[in-house]
């Protein structure tokens, strides 16, 4: 299982790489075609979370998995509710919401592997 979950933490570190800097460039307003490829990289990310916990909760790190699980689904929402999008360097509240929910869940997933890893 330690296995599994280095693979998993390593491609969310990965993939999170790629959807921040699509991310930014969907934010300047001149990529708008990368919207499609940022949105299944951080729909692949929420699915790898969720999987991470699910590996916590079966090691029983329950809080930290239940955190995740919430994290993870939140960060699809909000990154849903983002439609219509405005474009530019001025961000919206709910941009900035989603920033700051992504960057937390990325976290999560860095705690939910070091608990996977202290279990072991």
């Amino acid at each position: 299982m330690l296995k599994l979950a280095k693979v998993l933490i390593m491609l969310v570190r990965l993939i999170a790489v790629f959807s921040i800097v699509l991310g930014v460039l969907i934010l300047s307003g001149t990529n708008t075609q990368y919207i499609g490829a940022h949105m299944g990289l951080g729909f692949f990310i929420v699915l790898l979370v969720i999987i991470l916990a699910i590996l916590a909760l079966v090691r029983r790190a329950v809080g930290l998995g239940i955190v995740a699980i919430v994290f993870a689904f939140l960060l699809a929402y909000v990154g849903l509710r983002q439609f219509p999008l405005r474009f530019g360097w001025h961000l919206s509240l709910i941009q900035i919401s989603h920033i700051v929910v992504a960057l937390v869940t990325l976290g999560i997933a860095e705690a939910l592997h070091g608990a996977i890893r202290r279990a072991e």
